[in-house]
């Protein structure tokens, strides 16, 4: 939680850089499919929090590894294609204001296109022989509204259902194929479910709980 780690606007960054990026050599973030407005990929936000100066790409990498990857997915300004097509949210829904069916399209192309590329790093993995050997997990941030609540395009307010429930899947590591975990779980229990996979633990406070001790 933000209590812990201190980050509570984009502006911030960690202490120093997480655990999760440095548990081995073959270790860091990809964000190229995200903040495609920012050159420098260093200064991307999520970047320059985790001191991250370059990409770690899952093709020039070998096990082991942890790579956390930061997809657009169906975030403002929504569509995968077409994000670059307008520099600020004013404009996009300036030219869309009217077209409420044409917004509700271009989010689930971009929601689209993220699973798309989930499923492409699934196959990735298998082709390299490790997918039964790799945790691969498929998360998002938060929801969106998309003219709920009295027309309302956002995803900071209210804390509402469309925002607060999100995709939570675990792949591979010999994981059984369609199974639900019937418990109620947040993003925060990502990272100690994560160590666990590895049987690592952090020599800091972890929030949250290991999904597999449930």
């Amino acid at each position: 939680y933000p209590t812990h780690h201190r980050v509570w606007s984009l502006s911030d960054r960690l202490e120093s850089e997480p655990q999760l990026l440095s548990l081995y050599e073959n270790s860091g973030l990809d964000v190229t499919h995200a903040w495609s407005t920012t050159d420098d990929p260093a200064q991307k936000p999520p970047m320059r929090m985790t001191y991250q100066n370059k990409y770690t790409l899952l093709e020039d990498i070998s096990p082991p590894f942890s790579l956390v990857i930061h997809d657009h997915g169906g975030h403002m300004m929504y569509g995968g294609l077409e994000q670059n097509k307008w520099n600020s949210h004013d404009r996009f829904f300036d030219e869309l204001a009217n077209q409420p069916e044409r917004i509700k399209q271009l989010y689930r192309e971009g929601v689209d296109e993220s699973a798309e590329r989930f499923l492409g790093i699934c196959d990735q993995l298998e082709a390299m022989g490790i997918l039964d050997d790799s945790l691969v997990i498929f998360t998002s941030d938060h929801g969106e509204l998309l003219g709920e609540y009295n027309g309302l395009y956002d995803h900071q307010t209210p804390v509402v259902p469309e925002l607060v429930y999100v995709p939570l899947a675990f792949a591979g590591a010999g994981l059984p194929r369609g199974h639900q975990l019937e418990i109620l779980s947040s993003t925060v229990d990502i990272v100690p479910t994560a160590l666990a996979a590895v049987e690592e633990t952090s020599s800091l406070p972890v929030d949250g709980l290991d999904i597999w001790s449930l």
